[in-house]
């Protein structure tokens, strides 16, 4: 049996098991359905669930094997990432999905501190591109595809 310190393995476990409970508690009084008749509770309860286990499974590995110190997850590229839905929530509406989702990429890509290349600008406007697509043509979603519209 490994050395049974805190360490990384075990603060990830605790944090989805406290995550998982949280949406647990809050989840707990809507309604859950069946998997044919699914209701508002059926997903969030399910998932904590999920996430309730593999909690407990990352947490019974932290113990049994041990290991180093734990170390702090460097401060800005957590912020830029926390940052992007928050973002994309106050563009969408005046910038249109494929403007927002193409900037939000943008500066979810920013969180890796390294210099933008001409293949990330490419690729977060055919993503805008995409979404775009997906969500408005085929799913009928009622966004604005560009400013204005």
């Amino acid at each position: 049996m490994g050395r049974t310190t805190l360490n990384n393995e075990v603060l990830g476990g605790l944090t989805l098991m406290a995550l998982a409970g949280f949406y647990l508690y809050f989840g707990w009084g809507f309604r859950f359905g069946t998997p044919v008749r699914m209701g508002p509770g059926f997903l969030p309860l399910s998932l904590s669930a999920i996430l309730l286990v593999m909690g407990a499974v990352k947490l019974a590995i932290g113990l049994l094997r041990g290991g180093d110190e734990p170390t702090w997850p460097k401060l800005v590229p957590a912020l830029v990432i926390a940052a992007a839905p928050v973002l994309f929530g106050f563009m969408i509406a005046p910038l249109g999905v494929v403007i927002t989702v193409s900037l939000v990429a943008l500066a979810s890509r920013l969180a890796l501190r390294e210099r933008l290349q001409l293949s990330d600008v490419l690729i977060s406007v055919a993503l805008g591109g995409f979404c775009a697509v997906v969500f408005i043509v085929f799913l009928g979603q009622a966004m604005p595809m560009w400013p204005g519209m």
